[in-house]
């Protein structure tokens, strides 16, 4: 008898699982012939080059973007996936691409149906699509805030895909601090990478520790979202949600990855000076003080927008030597002997030495 041949079947990927749970949404339709003229007969390319020219919500999304509508971008996508299953194949995987509830002068109430009601479909009813859901908009209330946040909780675990959670600010409207925390306490979305949330919801933050870019749309807690997210690139944030009256307070900054030849990889923070104006030097220190828990860091760049001849402001000077102060605490590396606080101006960059022991 002649020796079995070896299987030739392979692992499936996460391409080939993706294209499986595909075809069985296409089998769910009914019979019928596939159109192969007009428009639904173009290549996939073509078709989904539509898509960019559909108007949709930002990330992060700021105040103004907020009075804009983007409902017809649903209803469009929508439209089209259910013309001819051509159309439906290219079109269905964007229509549940996104979670997004957002009704303007909506009640609190209908806000709420409406999230249960996609969160049921693509879990429920459909549980494939929940593999096509890659980011989450949506405005999150006080109506039935216990039973509604658990069920967001238990949804998110099950969108494998997920990258961007954007919770947008509801004035009026914010639900239960505690509720958020019982919902979110021992969860855990090691995929996303993109996190916009107010002050209330730090509890979803806490549950995203591969989070790269963070946004606070109030309340920016900058100490804790180092300590959440480690690997955390951009940092951007309001100290309270803008409103007029009230004088806008933002911080924004990001991380740069910096390789040297025969030394660990360092770290380099850039800051935008415009972001501390109208700050207490207290606001400003504590704020410069977060970034000791950042590792390996060994520069901090202040972009300031003046020419190298100006004299340094007051405020510059303040961040210089907190960042300065910061370095100075940092760890030194092995083979490490010098950082350095640098002022970015328009016409060149200045280093002023911070040097190990002094």
């Amino acid at each position: 008898m002649p020796p079995r041949k070896r299987s030739r079947k392979k692992a499936k990927t996460v391409q080939s699982e993706a294209h499986d749970e595909e075809e069985e949404v296409l089998r769910s339709l009914p019979a019928g012939p596939v159109n192969t003229t007009g428009f639904p007969a173009l290549p996939a390319e073509l078709l989904l080059g539509i898509i960019p020219h559909i108007p949709c919500l930002p990330v992060p999304a700021l105040p103004k973007d907020l009075e804009k509508t983007y409902a017809d971008r649903a209803k469009l996508l929508r439209g089209l996936s259910q013309m001819c299953r051509s159309l439906r194949r290219a079109f269905l995987p964007v229509v549940w691409e996104r979670i997004e509830t957002l009704q303007r002068n909506a009640s609190a109430k209908s806000l709420a149906t409406e999230l249960i009601r996609q969160l049921e479909i693509v879990t429920v009813r459909d549980p494939v699509l929940a593999a096509y859901v890659k980011i989450v908009n949506v405005k999150l209330t006080y109506y039935s805030c216990d039973t509604v946040m658990e069920e967001f909780a238990r949804c998110l675990a099950l969108f494998r895909n997920l990258e961007t959670i954007q919770i947008l600010y509801t004035s009026g409207y914010c639900p239960n601090i505690v509720d958020t925390q019982a919902a979110f306490k021992d969860r855990q979305f090691p995929l996303v990478r993109t996190v916009v949330i107010p002050g209330y919801a730090a509890a979803i933050l806490q549950s995203c520790p591969g989070a790269q870019s963070v946004t606070w749309t109030s309340q920016m807690q900058v100490d804790s979202t180092i300590a959440w997210c480690p690997n955390i690139r951009r940092f951007s944030g309001y100290a309270h949600y803008p409103s007029p009256g009230r004088p806008v307070e933002w911080v924004n900054w990001h991380l740069v990855d910096e390789k040297h030849e025969n030394r660990p990889m360092t770290r380099r923070v850039v800051l935008q000076s415009t972001s501390y104006q109208g700050r207490s030097m207290y606001g400003i220190q504590r704020n410069i003080e977060c970034f000791k828990a950042i590792p390996r860091l060994s520069c901090m760049t202040i972009e300031f927008p003046g020419e190298q001849e100006a004299d340094i402001p007051p405020l510059i000077q303040l961040l210089v030597d907190a960042a300065q102060k910061v370095l100075q605490q940092q760890p030194w590396l092995d083979g490490q002997h010098a950082k350095c606080a640098c002022l970015e101006y328009k016409d060149g960059t200045r280093k002023i030495p911070v040097v190990k022991g002094v």
